[in-house]
């Protein structure tokens, strides 16, 4: 094996190339602003003419947003640049309310 003083050029800058790289890889992150949205759809085994949905929103925020924009929660509850004042009951207003069962159907 030749010496690496030997080494075609090209071999050396392709190796030192290939190890940075290597060196400042990391992970990637597929979903950098949190899980996407999701929908379960399953039928209930006692009741065939019902349909069970499940729901979870990629983050909370958009729970408000919808119950805004649906008129269950106060406009002030999304501010001028963009922030979303969120609170635990959000989406227990949203599941109490026809309003939002309809949306879901409309919008599937």
């Amino acid at each position: 094996m030749p010496s690496p003083a030997r080494w075609p050029r090209r071999v050396v800058i392709s190796a030192a190339f290939t190890l940075t790289l290597l060196a400042t890889a990391v992970p990637a992150d597929a979903h950098p602003y949190g899980y996407p949205q999701t929908v379960a759809i399953a039928p209930d085994a006692a009741r065939p003419d019902v349909v069970h949905l499940t729901w979870k929103p990629g983050a909370v925020d958009e729970m408000t947003v919808l119950g805004v924009h649906l008129g269950l929660l106060p406009q002030d509850r999304v501010l001028l640049d963009g922030a979303v004042d969120t609170r635990d009951t959000d989406a227990t207003v949203l599941a109490a309310s026809p309003l939002f069962a309809d949306y879901l159907l409309k919008h599937r």
